[in-house]
Parts: C-alpha cells; sequence; structure tokens
C-alpha cells in the first residue's frame, strides 16, 4: 500500500477511504476493485463507504452513537485509545460538539492512527483543486472547515516518515497513482512550505508518532 509501485490493487475490509464526499461515495459503485469500501450498517441496513467519519470521537459523536444505536466500527476502541495517548489531539475528546477544530484533529488524528497501526488508506484525488489545496484559498478553508484539504497537507508534511508511504495510496479515475506531489500537480506543491519543514528530520517524525505505540515511547 505505497506511494509508489507496486500499488495494493483492491480495497479490503479493514481499509479506510478518504477524500471529497461525492468522488469517495461513487468508488464504491464505479470500480469493482472498491465494491468492499462499502460497510453495511447492521442495525439501519444503510450501507455507507468505510471512512473516519464513522468513528465516534467527539462527545457528541459519541452520544450519537450510543443514543441512536449507530454501528461502532470493530476497532473504535483501539482508535479512541490511540488518540487518548496523543499530546495533541487528545483535546478532541474532551470535545462538547463537532466543531471546525475538533473535526480537522479527528481527521489527522485518524490519518497518524491508520499509519501507525498498518492500516491502508486509500486517498482517492478525484475533483480536488490542488491550487485551492496547497494555498488554502478554497471557499471553506475561510472558516477552516476544508477537511480534505486539511487531511492532504497532513500527509505532504509527514511525507517522509516510512508508515506514511507505505500505507498511503492515492487514486485518480479508479486507477492508483502517484502523490499529487510527485506527478502532474508538483510545481504546485513546490510552493507549499510548512512551518516545520526545515526541521523535519527523521527522528523528529518517529518522535511524533512514537507517541501512537503503547509501551514503545
Amino acid at each position: 500500500m505505497p506511494f509508489h509501485p507496486p500499488f495494493k490493487q483492491e480495497f479490503e475490509p479493514g481499509d479506510l477511504v478518504y477524500g471529497l464526499a461525492l468522488p469517495r461515495g461513487r468508488y464504491p459503485y464505479e470500480y469493482p476493485h472498491f465494491h468492499q469500501a462499502h460497510d453495511c450498517d447492521p442495525v439501519s441496513g444503510v450501507r455507507q463507504i468505510s471512512r473516519i467519519d464513522q468513528y465516534a470521537a467527539i462527545r457528541s459523536e459519541q452520544w450519537e452513537q450510543k443514543c441512536f444505536n449507530r454501528h461502532v466500527p470493530p476497532n473504535q476502541a483501539e482508535f479512541l485509545a490511540s488518540i487518548k495517548r496523543h499530546p495533541k489531539y487528545k483535546s478532541v475528546l474532551a470535545a462538547q460538539q463537532a466543531t471546525v477544530k475538533a473535526v480537522s484533529r479527528k481527521c489527522k488524528a485518524g490519518l497518524a492512527w491508520a499509519t501507525n497501526s498498518e492500516m491502508s488508506v486509500h486517498f482517492i484525488l478525484d475533483r480536488i483543486d490542488m491550487e485551492q489545496v496547497v494555498a488554502k484559498s478554497h471557499p471553506r478553508d475561510k472558516d477552516g472547515a476544508s477537511y480534505t484539504g486539511c487531511e492532504l497537507r497532513w500527509i505532504y508534511r509527514n511525507r517522509h516518515h516510512g508508515q506514511v508511504q507505505q500505507c498511503v495510496q492515492f487514486w485518480m479515475n479508479g486507477s492508483a497513482t502517484l502523490p499529487p506531489w510527485e506527478g502532474r500537480d508538483a510545481s504546485i506543491w513546490s510552493r507549499y512550505k510548512p512551518s516545520h519543514e526545515s526541521s523535519s528530520s527523521p527522528s523528529m517524525l518517529s518522535t511524533l508518532f512514537g507517541c501512537w505505540r503503547a509501551g514503545v515511547r
């Protein structure tokens, strides 16, 4: 499940799908290798794409999950435990409502948890405007609510970490592809300069991810 070939050829149960909602929702219908990406809620019978949204972390989400008897992913407890161990993202668990800041941190926490747990993350690039992502100029970025852009920038900032490289795979028009900063949009991404870029050494990133491993760091 890498940044580079040989690519993973299909979605498997337990994988997560990221990307814009509409393209992400169409993939299981349009591409046979994504048919298993639908997770059927055993209570409602509704078929939902396997995504981080199904995991309840914010208090209002956990309340809704319990009171409305919503489907609980089998590994949700692991997700919550990993957030609790993170010095920055653990604030999500104290958030009463799904504010922009809380949801943004939950999305990034999901990526960190998935890659640290060696899960497969399928990131669908269809219909994403890379100019807006890099410049943070999407209309929703004005209030910080462009979550897909936030997630993609997180992957870019952590692109040198081996676990991120091995666990995240990008897709465009149903085909596996290179990360956008290595493909046709490389010139656009060259303009994105994270504030920590100069100090993102492997050791620093190892420290960042190490806090997700119970008993290791």
